[in-house]
């Protein structure tokens, strides 16, 4: 292609070698002093093969017992293939190696598990019937928090509570919003029949079921990675940064300055829209209003202040570092090893529950529909704790929870630090 067909491409390409040239420099001569740059791969390799290991162990759970197309053991089996044909061609090669690319790899691999994780999030229902269950306990059976789930109940709220956390009533209706339900309104009712109900697509059901193929819409909250990280949302718009970016940036920026003892913004917000959006009010947790906009607008006047594009970085930093290295590390929450320890509640729990029936209803969920049920008729005065059945689903539900979740850290639950 000759230089008049693309006139800008020569500048860009330039500009890329000066950037690739910089990584080098930039590492190389950062603290601590004597980095090599060979480091960067082996970061690069150990994580894809403990990606794999990861992959390896919910593949063989016995809820995964399907390879058919189109299902999640089917993607994750093609993900786990990618993973091992990286690590034998990318293995010798440890000198000639950016640092820029090697991150790029990595952020690549966290974002590939980042959406499939968000898939076992919502995988049968399992990880959220453990939290909604543990959420009855606490408001109903005054049951001792686990800091585990305390945590991931405050800052995923918006995954698993779809409309807020209920606090004491309306469980049963949070929890099928959580299923996917919709309201539906029946046009020939009569409204002492009741006009309305809440009912579940049938694309929705297919994807909690599974499968990814061609059965749920590109915007479906439930799978946006950017929804709940920024930094996985600016790689998902190709490193554009919109208005909403922008704001979203400023906002994280003055709460780092304000948790420091230093307040101030780098970026100038371009409109009002300086609060999140409802359910996002968690510490640690960026949710960014959708926009739009498309393109970049660093251009614009009125969106970045005379710090320019320094101060946008600095901001971006301060924002990334909070996702990443806070006590909530939001862009690195592993969720593989999360749904191994819902899916082992879930088992014991069934099995206790069923007793000689446990085989055929193996993973069986009805405990959570017996628990928001009971605990909407606590609220309406039925005492819901007379009835013998309960108490005992109760007890059984408690000690799962305190025997696989009391001694965890947030720790064990997040993605290993470079």
């Amino acid at each position: 292609m000759s230089r008049e067909q693309t006139p800008g491409n020569c500048l860009h390409c330039a500009s890329g070698l000066s950037l690739l040239m910089s990584s080098y420099k930039a590492f190389a001569f950062a603290l601590p002093a004597g980095q090599c740059t060979s480091n960067c791969r082996i970061h690069a390799l150990r994580y894809a093969q403990g990606a794999i290991a990861q992959i390896s162990a919910v593949l063989k759970d016995p809820t995964m017992p399907c390879r058919c197309h189109g299902t999640l053991a089917f993607h994750l089996e093609k993900l786990k293939s990618d993973l091992e044909e990286y690590l034998r061609t990318k293995m010798f090669d440890l000198f000639f190696q950016s640092p820029w690319v090697c991150g790029g790899q990595i952020l690549e691999m966290m974002h590939a598990l980042r959406y499939y994780g968000l898939r076992l999030a919502a995988y049968k229902s399992y990880m959220g019937s453990v939290m909604h269950m543990y959420n009855v306990l606490c408001k109903i059976h005054d049951f001792p928090p686990i800091p585990v789930l305390e945590t991931i109940c405050e800052h995923l709220g918006d995954l698993f509570f779809p409309g807020g956390r209920p606090d004491n009533r309306t469980f049963k209706t949070c929890y099928v919003r959580y299923l996917g339900g919709r309201l539906r309104f029946h046009s020939q009712a009569r409204h002492q029949t009741g006009c309305h109900e809440l009912t579940i697509p049938a694309d929705t059901a297919k994807a909690t079921a599974g499968f990814i193929s061609g059965c749920v819409a590109p915007r479906d909250p439930r799978f946006d990675c950017g929804r709940l990280s920024l930094m996985y949302r600016i790689k998902e718009r190709n490193y554009r940064f919109d208005a909403a970016t922008l704001d979203a940036i400023n906002r994280q920026a003055k709460c780092n300055d304000i948790c420091h003892g230093d307040v101030g913004a780098f970026v100038t917000p371009n409109s009002s829209r300086d609060s999140p959006r409802r359910g996002s009010g968690t510490s640690g947790q960026v949710l960014v209003p959708d926009s739009g906009e498309k393109g970049p607008v660093l251009d614009r006047p009125g969106n970045v202040s005379a710090t320019g594009v320094f101060g946008i970085s600095q901001a971006l930093q301060q924002t990334l570092d909070a996702e990443l290295a806070s006590a909530f590390p939001i862009a690195s929450l592993n969720f593989f090893p999360l749904y191994l320890d819902c899916v082992r509640i879930v088992g014991r729990i069934s099995n206790a529950y069923h007793g000689a029936d446990s085989k055929q209803r193996q993973f069986c969920l009805c405990y959570a529909e017996i628990l928001v049920a009971a605990a909407d008729g606590c609220r309406e005065g039925k005492g819901w704790r007379v009835r013998k059945e309960i108490r005992e689903l109760v007890g059984m539900c408690g000690q799962a929870l305190t025997e696989e979740l009391g001694g965890r850290e947030m720790s064990q639950y997040c993605q290993s630090r470079f």
